[in-house]
């Protein structure tokens, strides 16, 4: 969980992404395209995103030359918008016993517990 933190803080303007890594999430953005429209139900997904999500008509016959524009700092601002470590809201499942101290060791906020109905109770922090 540090380590996943840690990553998300870094990528939320702590460390902004750059280089190698920058070029590899373009190209992996890009690879992926196709895959979009594979099936009937993937098909149906994009159209629901267009319609959802508000896109423009031309939204994916733009996207390669967009995704050519996308520079580094682009990215960095639009992370900065949308990932909010301090409102990360952590779903773990393991053995209570072994797991819990360790995550009450952070000190991240309250721990709260759901059965396996989702209910939920909080244990006494």
């Amino acid at each position: 969980m540090l380590e996943v933190r840690q990553e998300i803080q870094g990528v939320a303007g702590a460390r902004p992404v750059q280089g190698e890594e920058f070029e590899s999430i373009k190209r992996n953005m890009m690879l992926g395209l196709p895959g979009r429209f594979e099936t009937l139900a993937s098909l149906e997904g994009a159209a629901i995103d267009l319609l959802t999500l508000r896109y423009p008509e031309s939204y994916f016959a733009e996207y390669g030359a967009n995704h050519g524009r996308l520079a580094a700092p682009d990215l960095d601002a639009a992370a900065k918008d949308a990932i909010l470590p301090g409102q990360l809201v952590w779903l773990v499942i393991g053995d209570l016993a072994k797991v819990e101290p360790a995550i009450r060791g952070l000190g991240w906020g309250e721990v709260i517990r759901l059965d396996a109905e989702g209910r939920t109770g909080t244990l006494g922090n």
